[in-house]
């Protein structure tokens, strides 16, 4: 998909912190498809900074996806955007521990 390229594109060329870039790819993590918000995740751990908060708010959200491959790969990125100890990500971590065993190993992985 020209989306997935697209977003895995923006991971290699954009600077982190570039605001356009990090736009387009909180866009992306509300596709209708799984692997467009899968790669906009990915993307996003790479270009957001720490404590970006569209990234973070996005994140939180594709946390609770349908998709297991999109939840991890937000769980993941919450990982890398929110302030270590932050308590509403450490309550949405912990709902995570409900997932699958893959999503419960990232969520664990995650709060360290």
């Amino acid at each position: 998909d020209v989306r997935c390229s697209a977003a895995e594109a923006v991971a290699v060329v954009a600077p982190p912190g570039d605001g356009q870039a990090v736009t387009a790819l909180v866009t992306l993590t509300e596709d209708g498809d799984a692997d467009v918000r899968w790669s906009a995740m990915r993307a996003l751990h790479h270009v957001a900074r720490r404590g970006n908060s569209d990234s973070i708010r996005a994140a939180s959200r594709c946390a609770k996806d349908s998709d297991e491959q999109v939840q991890i790969a937000a769980i993941n990125a919450l990982s890398a955007l929110a302030e270590k100890g932050n308590p509403e990500t450490l309550v949405l971590l912990k709902g995570c521990l409900q997932g699958s065993p893959d999503v419960n190993q990232a969520a664990m992985r995650s709060m360290l």
